[in-house]
């Protein structure tokens, strides 16, 4: 077996469709605000052995797409915490992270959000159709106070400091 060749191959791939969905928790009484923004670009490069993907790259997610389905949030979510006329953008950077060719797998990057660069670690899959086509997916918690975000509190509710992040 040491002389069977090992075969590996890179494949750099840009998103063509996707969306980045979000989690926040508010208290008193559990309440859960979703929302949903626009598919992220950039690019991965995915490195492919027998049995794992390793995974390299940044993805930018457009923070000003950002909605909740109440406008009057929305507004107060952009302007005043995440303040996107200053920070328009999230980048989350990925650097060598090996996940398993079928299943979850956990990865650690760096997550630029509100100007501010923090580790963030969660759960990243990779999904291959039958036609090839490949879905990268991931999912992690994102502490607001790590990025310098204020909590945000409107009328006795606050928000949880931990949003949860799909994309």
């Amino acid at each position: 077996f040491l002389l069977l060749p090992i075969l590996a191959h890179a494949a750099v791939r840009e998103p063509k469709t996707g969306a980045v969905t979000f989690q926040a928790t508010a208290s008193p009484g559990a309440l859960a605000i979703r929302g949903n923004g626009t598919a992220p670009t950039g690019k991965l490069e995915l490195q492919e052995s027998a049995d794992k993907v390793e995974v390299t790259g940044s993805l930018k997610l457009n923070v000003e797409s950002f909605k909740t389905g109440i406008s009057l949030r929305d507004n107060h979510m952009k302007e005043k915490f995440l303040e996107t006329g200053k920070f328009p953008e999230a980048l989350l950077l990925l650097t060598k992270q090996v996940l398993p060719k079928k299943g979850q797998g956990a990865f650690e990057g760096d997550l630029v959000l509100h100007g501010v660069k923090h580790k963030v670690s969660g759960l990243g899959e990779i999904l291959t159709a039958g036609d090839g086509t490949r879905t990268v997916k991931a999912s992690f918690p994102v502490k607001l106070t790590d990025h310098g975000i204020p909590i945000p509190t409107f009328a006795g509710i606050s928000v949880a400091d931990q949003v949860s992040v799909e994309t």
